[in-house]
């Protein structure tokens, strides 16, 4: 995904300005940082290093739109896109010199260290850099002020600078899979972030200052170690997405019902102990809310509210049924109640006629009623790994139905449904 950005990204460049003739050139100092570039990341390993022609005169040079990962607008290095392609050291401080560069895209190399002059590099608008072995992000990076995305994802950083804050051009923060224990307080200043990706790091909690983001729309923070959020998130009115999965939450705070722009919402695997915070059914523009793995018992009433919701994921917890009030989820299309505690199938569930996706699967079912030929939307059925014996014939009447997953072994009626399940050719069972 990373890369197909860059691509456009290069696409726009290409569409909005005269690209170079194939026989060009640039400046000796540009080419003589072209060379450094090369054998700074050892070029000679590359996997694809066609045109990189390094043995000519730097004054007579004639770098040209054939240098693999080279763009060029007159006669300057614009672009640089050399992702997967064996690059292995240090990024040379030479690269100071492509004064007119717009976007670097080198991930999934070896890259080892970004030079602090990379922050020199004024016209400097994207990085792509994840999947690499990069440490830390110089601090002078913060002098790229024209800087609108960076994704260093994957890499082995510890820590971001706290003059990160001074890019106030930046829309795009993606830093998932390091090491990072904390956010700097100057995250705040970033006024004009949209998405900030944090997730699969070692992060215990967030400064106060994250409320200053107040362009906000995208906060993942999946996979960390944080045991509460700051008050201060509430002033996220434009944030639209919140995945705060796997950490050791125990509660929400009441500000929290301010997110009023929140649409989707992943607070599985945290430490509600049984309880779902009330203040998450005052977010009543929700379209998606999962709910997974919190050992809940009962789901509140308060589940009616969300009229808006799509998909609701309940899975991994310990529910035995479901309230009457699930039924206002008029709009829900997939609903995940895997591997939980149901002895008996929801009759409620039967209500939701807009369903696409219900999954059942691992509990403790005995029956699925012939009631569920009323789910004439659903496409996809999960329910293996139940005590199911018999199916019922009425599912034959799901015209829209492709898959379904039961436990074939202990189906004691195939032979009344083989007519039907030669129809579907996805209906399989394990």
């Amino acid at each position: 995904m990373h890369d197909f950005n860059f691509i456009l990204f290069v696409f726009l460049v290409f569409l909005f300005s005269s690209c170079e003739n194939r026989e060009s050139y640039v400046s000796a100092e540009e080419y003589k940082a072209l060379v450094e570039f090369y054998k700074a990341t050892d070029g000679n390993n590359w996997k694809n290093n066609k045109g990189w022609d390094i043995t000519q005169d730097p004054e007579k040079n004639t770098v040209n739109v054939e240098w693999e990962g080279i763009v060029l607008h007159n006669h300057h290095v614009v672009l640089l896109h050399l992702s997967e392609n064996n690059l292995k050291g240090k990024i040379p401080v030479a690269i100071e010199k492509f004064t007119f560069l717009e976007g670097i895209s080198l991930n999934s190399n070896e890259i080892t260290e970004i030079p602090k002059e990379i922050g020199n590099l004024k016209n400097l608008k994207k990085i792509y850099i994840s999947s690499n072995k990069i440490k830390e992000i110089p601090k002078e990076i913060s002098n790229s002020t024209s800087l609108e995305a960076i994704y260093i994802n994957q890499n082995l950083i510890e820590k971001l600078p706290n003059e990160i804050g001074k890019l106030e051009n930046l829309v795009r923060l993606e830093c998932y899979e390091n090491q990072l224990t904390e956010i700097p307080n100057s995250i705040g200043n970033l006024k004009r972030l949209k998405t900030l990706n944090l997730s699969k790091n070692k992060i215990e909690s967030l400064p106060n200052e994250i409320g200053g983001c107040e362009s906000l729309e995208n906060l993942d923070l999946y996979k960390n170690k944080l045991i509460a959020l700051p008050k201060s998130i509430s002033k996220l009115g434009q944030l639209k997405q919140l995945n705060i999965a796997i950490n050791q939450l125990t509660d929400l705070s009441s500000e929290f019902a301010q997110l009023k722009s929140l649409e989707t919402l992943n607070i599985g695997s945290n430490n509600f102990v049984g309880k779902i915070p009330q203040v998450v059914f005052e977010l009543k523009n929700l379209n998606i809310l999962q709910l997974y793995e919190n050992n809940l018992d009962s789901l509140p009433k308060q589940i009616g509210n969300l009229k808006h919701l799509v998909r609701l994921s309940l899975s991994e917890n310990n529910l035995k049924i479901l309230p009457n009030e699930i039924t206002n989820l008029t709009k829900l299309e997939e609903l995940e109640l895997r591997a939980n505690s149901f002895e008996v199938f929801p009759q409620n569930i039967l209500q939701l006629s807009t369903l696409k996706t219900l999954n059942v699967e691992k509990n403790k079912l005995e029956s699925i009623p012939s009631e569920i030929s009323r789910l004439n939307q659903l496409e996809t059925l999960y329910m293996s790994q139940n005590e199911i014996t018999t199916l019922p014939p009425s599912l034959a009447e799901l015209t829209k139905l492709e898959y379904v997953s039961f436990d074939r072994d202990k189906i004691e009626n195939l032979e009344e449904l083989k007519e039907f399940m030669k129809l579907k050719a996805g209906i399989l069972g394990r």
